[in-house]
């Protein structure tokens, strides 16, 4: 089975002449929202010229703290299956990380509406 298209069509290159100011606060910009500069120019035109930087760091906040959260999920379920059991205070932990997890996407999901 093939891989999927990303896209429905094809990108387009497109090439855009800056002065080296103009290129500066370009990836200042981009930079600080932690997007690449297409990416950035991307957003500033489908926005109608401004972009929430807020949301973008605070999705990858939110993977972040998520992925760590699973990791040490992980680690613990490794344990559980290789002594085929599983204590009381791990058991809490894995109950934390989950209210953790949920504090998280509530407090993000406030945030963005």
């Amino acid at each position: 089975m093939g891989k999927s298209k990303q896209y429905k069509e094809p990108r387009t290159n497109f090439t855009v002449r800056l002065f080296p100011e103009e290129k500066e606060e370009l990836e200042s910009k981009s930079s600080a929202s932690g997007m690449r500069m297409s990416e950035y120019l991307r957003r500033l035109v489908t926005s109608g010229g401004s972009v929430d930087t807020d949301k973008a760091k605070d999705r990858r906040d939110l993977i972040n703290n998520v992925a760590r959260l699973g990791n040490n999920i992980n680690q613990i379920t490794r344990i559980a299956n290789t002594y085929k059991y599983i204590d009381d205070s791990m058991l809490q932990r894995i109950a934390g990380y989950m209210e953790d997890i949920i504090g998280l996407m509530n407090k993000n999901l406030k945030a963005w509406t």
